[in-house]
C-alpha cells in the first residue's frame, strides 16, 4: 500500500484528486503526531501516566489507523473518525488549561477539512457540536471546577461568561473557516465539472471528426495523439502511427516547404493551410491540406495541433471538371469557327445584298458568336493554367510601350461604353514577362474598368516604380465592389452581379486568369475599392536586373 500518493496523470478527476489530497493530509497529520506522542511518553516518565496522556495516545493511534485504511474507508467515514480523534486530543488540554489552550486551533482546522471534503451542512453540524462541547465544559467548570485546573486559569471556574464568549468565538470561527473551505471547494468542483464536460465534447469532436487531427511535439517531431480519421487515411494502427518519425509520413521532397511552415508557426503561432502529400502504410501517397496551431502543455512543452484533410476526392473531382470543360470547349471551338466564318461571308455579301432587318439579325448573331468564342478561350486558358500546360516565353522588355499599346487597343471597346482610357504616368521600367500574356492581363483589367465605369467617365492608368517593383494600376470611377464580395473577386466564375438579369456581360474568369498569369510571371495583383467611388486594380512585377 502506498502511503503518499502522487498525481498519477493529467486526466485525474475531481473525486480522485479529493481522495489523494485528503489521504496525504491525514498522513501529514499522522507524521506530526509522532513528536506529540514522544512528548507524552517523556512527560509520563516523570509525571506518571495521566488520563489525558492515554487519550492523546489513543488519538495518535487512530490517526495512523485512518492512514492505513485509506483505501477501504470513504472520505466521509474518515472525517467522522478524524472528528473523534480531534475531540479526544483537545478534551484533555481543555480540562487542563481551559478553552484558551492552543489545542482549540485543531477544532478550527477540523472545520476547514470538513468544509473542503464534505458539505456545508456538515460544517454547520460540526460547529454546533463544538458549541455544545464548550458549553458542556462550561457547566463542568462552573459547577464542579476543572479536575486538572492550573491556578492561573481559576477564572474559568469563577466566570461562566468567559466560557460563553470562548464558545461563541470557537464555534463562529470554526463555522466561518469551514464555510470558506466549502465555498472554495464547491467553486473548484464546478470548474472541474465544466472542464470535464468541455473536454468530453472536444474529445468527441476529436475522435469523430471527418478530418484527420494529430498532436505532435515541436522538439522531437514525434506524434503524441492521432484521431481515427487520420489512421483510416494513412492505413496505420494507432500504435504504429505514434511510433512514426515525421519524415516517415512526409516525403523528404517537401522539406523546404515544411521548414517554411515551421518558421511561420514559431513566428505567428499557426501555419497553413498548405498542400502536400503523405505516405500510407502500403507506400502509396495521398494529397492532403494541412493547417495547425502552436500551444503549450501543462509542463510548458511546445506542441502542434494539426488538421490534416485528405483532398484526394476533391482533386479527382477538380480534375474531372477540368477534363470535361477542356473536352467540351475543344468540341465547341471547331463548329463555332465555322459559324463565325459563315456569318462573316454572309455579312460580306457573298450571297448578295441583304435586307436591313436581316443584316441587323446577322450582326446580333455575329456578336453572340464572338462572345461565345471569348468564353471558350477563357475556359481553355484556365484549364491550361491549372494543369501547368500554358507556355510562357519570359523576356526582358520595357513596360511602358506594352501599356501604351494595350490602352490604344482597348480604346475602341471603351468608346462603346462612352469611356475614355488615359495613361497618366511617364514612368517606365524593365520587366521580364511574356508579352502576349501581359497584354492579356492588361486587356482584362482595362475592359473591366471600361465596362463598369459610368458613361462619360475616364479610366486612369498609372505606372510607379518602388523598391525593386513596378506597379501598374487601373482606376475606374464606377460603383465599386461590395464588401461581402471582395473576398471572392479572384475566384473562378464569380461576378458581383451573378443573377440571370445582370446588366454586365462576362464569364467571371477574367480576374482568375489574370492572377494566374501574373503569378506565373512572378507578379502579384490586388485591388482597393470603395462603394460609390470606384475601384483600383493594380499588379506588381519585379524589376528586371
Amino acid at each position: 500500500m502506498q502511503l503518499w500518493v502522487r498525481a498519477g496523470h493529467s486526466q485525474e478527476s475531481f473525486e480522485q484528486l479529493s481522495q489523494r489530497v485528503f489521504g496525504n493530509i491525514v498522513l501529514i497529520m499522522a507524521l506530526m503526531s509522532l513528536p506529540a506522542l514522544l512528548v507524552s511518553l517523556w512527560r509520563a516518565s516523570f509525571m506518571g501516566w495521566q488520563p489525558f496522556m492515554v487519550l492523546q495516545l489513543l488519538a495518535c493511534l487512530l490517526v495512523w489507523a485512518i492512514v492505513l485504511l485509506r483505501e477501504r474507508l470513504s472520505i466521509a467515514r474518515r472525517l467522522v473518525i478524524l472528528g473523534l480523534v480531534f475531540f479526544l486530543f483537545v478534551t484533555p488540554s481543555t480540562l487542563q488549561l481551559g478553552p484558551v489552550a492552543e489545542s482549540r486551533g485543531f477544532l478550527m482546522f477540523l472545520a476547514f477539512l470538513v468544509g473542503l471534503f464534505a458539505t456545508p451542512r456538515a460544517v454547520l453540524l460540526l460547529s454546533g457540536l463544538i458549541l455544545l462541547w464548550v458549553f458542556a465544559f462550561a457547566l463542568l467548570a462552573t459547577q464542579q471546577g476543572l479536575p486538572l485546573q492550573i491556578h492561573d486559569y481559576q477564572a474559568y471556574s469563577q466566570q461562566p461568561a468567559v466560557w460563553v464568549v470562548m464558545a461563541l468565538v470557537i464555534g463562529l470561527f470554526s463555522a466561518c473557516i469551514g464555510y470558506v473551505g466549502s465555498a472554495l471547494v464547491q467553486h473548484l468542483k464546478q470548474q472541474a465539472q465544466a472542464l470535464q464536460i468541455n473536454e468530453a465534447r472536444l474529445r468527441g469532436l476529436f475522435e469523430l471528426s471527418p478530418i484527420g487531427i494529430a498532436l505532435s511535439d515541436v522538439k522531437t517531431g514525434r506524434f503524441l495523439e492521432v484521431n481515427e480519421q487520420l489512421l483510416w487515411d494513412s492505413g496505420y494502427s494507432q500504435e504504429e502511427f505514434l511510433q512514426l518519425d515525421y519524415w516517415q509520413l512526409t516525403p523528404r521532397e517537401y522539406e523546404a516547404q515544411e521548414l517554411q511552415q515551421l518558421s511561420l508557426l514559431l513566428d505567428q503561432g499557426r501555419f497553413g493551410p498548405y498542400e502536400k502529400e503523405l505516405c500510407r502504410k502500403d507506400g502509396s501517397r495521398f494529397p492532403v491540406r494541412v493547417k495547425g496551431l502552436l500551444l503549450k502543455n501543462a509542463q510548458g512543452h511546445r506542441q502542434i495541433w494539426s488538421m490534416v484533410e485528405d483532398i484526394s476526392e476533391e482533386q479527382r473531382l477538380a480534375r474531372m471538371q477540368r477534363e470535361f470543360v477542356s473536352t467540351v470547349s475543344h468540341e465547341l471551338r471547331t463548329p463555332l469557327t465555322s459559324i463565325n466564318g459563315a456569318l462573316g461571308l454572309i455579312g460580306g455579301g457573298v450571297l448578295g445584298e441583304l435586307p436591313d432587318k436581316a443584316r441587323q439579325m446577322l450582326e446580333i448573331a455575329r456578336q453572340n458568336s464572338e462572345q461565345l468564342a471569348l468564353l471558350i478561350n477563357d475556359l481553355l486558358d484556365m484549364e491550361k493554367l491549372l494543369a501547368g500546360k500554358m507556355d510562357f516565353n519570359l523576356q526582358p522588355m520595357a513596360l511602358r510601350p506594352l501599356v501604351e499599346m494595350a490602352v490604344r487597343n482597348n480604346q475602341g471597346y471603351a468608346a462603346q461604353h462612352k469611356v475614355q482610357l488615359k495613361l497618366i504616368s511617364q514612368a517606365d521600367a524593365q520587366v521580364r514577362v511574356d508579352e502576349l500574356r501581359l497584354e492579356q492581363v492588361l486587356n482584362n483589367l482595362l475592359s473591366n474598368a471600361a465596362k463598369f465605369s459610368p458613361s462619360g467617365a475616364q479610366v486612369e492608368v498609372d505606372i510607379q516604380v518602388h523598391e525593386g517593383w513596378v506597379r501598374v494600376s487601373v482606376q475606374d470611377h464606377g460603383c465599386g465592389i461590395a464588401p461581402e464580395f471582395q473576398a471572392r473577386v479572384f475566384e473562378k466564375f464569380t461576378q458581383a452581379d451573378g443573377s440571370s438579369t445582370r446588366s454586365k456581360g462576362g464569364t467571371g474568369l477574367g480576374l482568375a486568369i489574370t492572377r494566374q498569369l501574373l503569378e506565373r510571371m512572378d507578379g502579384r495583383i490586388a485591388f482597393d475599392s470603395r462603394v460609390g467611388e470606384g475601384t483600383t486594380f493594380y499588379f506588381e512585377l519585379p524589376l528586371c536586373e
